[in-house]
């Protein structure tokens, strides 16, 4: 379950924008909050909207989430001469336009938290690290800077496994490669599966009238059609 979503210099994105479903204010409905943490003390909202004027970047939000979970999942297939997709960044500021992209998400997965962010250039990736919260606390399971290999990145001691020092090209999330090497940290596995098999963005912009006849079948879908309505 995702807490926030942050994008920085990305298409319309200059500046740092977070998209955040936490529950901070207290007046939300009760039947829109969830709780997916093992302790249930991280209110997480199940719906939000984003609206907004035309060309406001509303789509670039979720282009920016879509793009975020390509490199992810992907990454680790990368050709070794290739350059990082998606890399696309402010284009209306001389300085901007050589800064890497950056983005960086707060989630829930399988009960426990984490914090995992990346940002990269169309060469290679300059920052990537995850975070796990512990007993209230953030611990760094990895930390890469530019120019780290896997010799020189930072690893925590709660990441464990028998090969730990799995070998990324520098355009290459480490996140991704070691997820899908026998052996690695089995977090890491369990983190990639999460983006893998519990996500889904979708930039249709449609709501496939497949979907709402399997609704109409039944009377309890029809009521929560209209509800929706």
């Amino acid at each position: 379950m995702i807490i926030s979503f942050s994008v920085t210099n990305f298409r319309s994105f200059r500046e740092r924008q977070t998209l955040n479903l936490h529950v901070e204010q207290g007046d939300e409905l009760a039947q829109n909050i969830a709780y997916s943490d093992k302790e249930r003390k991280i209110p997480v909202l199940r719906t939000a909207a984003v609206y907004g004027a035309n060309a406001s970047g509303k789509s670039n939000l979720l282009r920016a989430m879509l793009c975020a979970w390509q490199i992810i999942l992907n990454s680790q297939r990368f050709d070794r001469n290739a350059s990082i997709p998606f890399y696309e960044p402010f284009a209306l500021d001389e300085e901007s336009q050589r800064q890497p992209v950056e983005f960086s998400l707060d989630f829930i997965a399988f009960g426990t938290r984490y914090r995992y962010a990346f940002a990269y250039t169309s060469s290679e990736i300059v920052f990537e690290e995850l975070a796990v919260y512990a007993s209230n606390k953030e611990a760094i399971l990895f930390s890469r800077t530019k120019g780290d290999d896997v010799n020189s990145m930072k690893m925590g001691r709660r990441l464990t496994g028998q090969k730990r020092k799995t070998p990324f090209m520098p355009h290459q999330l480490y996140l991704s490669v070691a997820a899908n090497t026998k052996g690695s940290p089995e977090v890491l596995g369990t983190i990639w599966d999460a983006f893998n098999n519990y996500v889904s963005i979708n930039l249709n912009n449609l709501l496939l009238p497949v979907r709402a006849n399997i609704l109409l079948e039944t009377p309890e879908g029809r009521q929560k059609l209209v509800n929706f309505l």
